[in-house]
């Protein structure tokens, strides 16, 4: 959490979930040295309270090495952002929608997830999520999926009843081979019918 920043930052790319280049802000830091961003876009925090934060107008810096919440920008949307000796609270429609403590002379989020992308949740039936995570017992994959992988979503639709047929492949066995042959061989490499 910055009070000095005009806008929200952040060196990583993958953050964004929408994002547009651009020539560059210039951006003065504290040692009075000069950066420039080199895009800009949106991007999506699930705060510890559970609340998804859109962030708008976010800079892509690559030049630093931490995201940057903009107080100024938050209150710019509607939200209040107050202060305390141990910590901050962020406040939008009279609810407290994500908390910070203070370390030294910065305030820092607690317990924040970016999502883009590559986190979101993805839908499928359990007949798929099956196919998926290698034919994992789907009573298992009922019983533990939404604890073990974060984002997985198992939809209501009918199940197959019965392994399915990767599984009836997998647990399949062999014929042995017949020791005995009825046509054999007494040259190499003839062709038998």
């Amino acid at each position: 959490m910055d009070s000095g920043a005009s806008q929200h930052f952040t060196p990583y790319i993958e953050d964004f979930t929408t994002y547009t280049q651009h020539k560059g802000v210039e951006i003065s830091l504290g040692d009075n040295s000069i950066i420039k961003s080199t895009g800009i876009g949106s991007v999506t925090i699930r705060t510890n309270r559970g609340y998804n934060l859109i962030l708008s107008d976010v800079l892509h810096v690559p030049q630093t090495h931490s995201h940057i919440l903009s107080t100024s920008a938050l209150t710019l949307k509607g939200a209040t952002v107050g202060f305390d000796h141990t910590g901050f609270a962020i406040r939008h429609s009279e609810r407290t929608i994500a908390d910070g403590h203070q370390n030294g002379s910065l305030y820092w989020l607690v317990g924040h997830q970016v999502l883009n992308a590559a986190s979101s949740t993805a839908s499928a039936s359990l007949d798929v999520w099956h196919q998926r995570m290698g034919h994992m017992s789907k009573e298992v994959l009922k019983r533990y999926a939404h604890e073990a992988i974060k984002g997985l979503n198992i939809t209501e639709s009918p199940v197959e009843d019965g392994p399915c047929h990767g599984c009836e492949l997998g647990k399949s066995t062999c014929l042995p081979f017949l020791l005995q042959f009825s046509d054999t061989s007494t040259s190499v490499l003839p062709l038998l019918i």
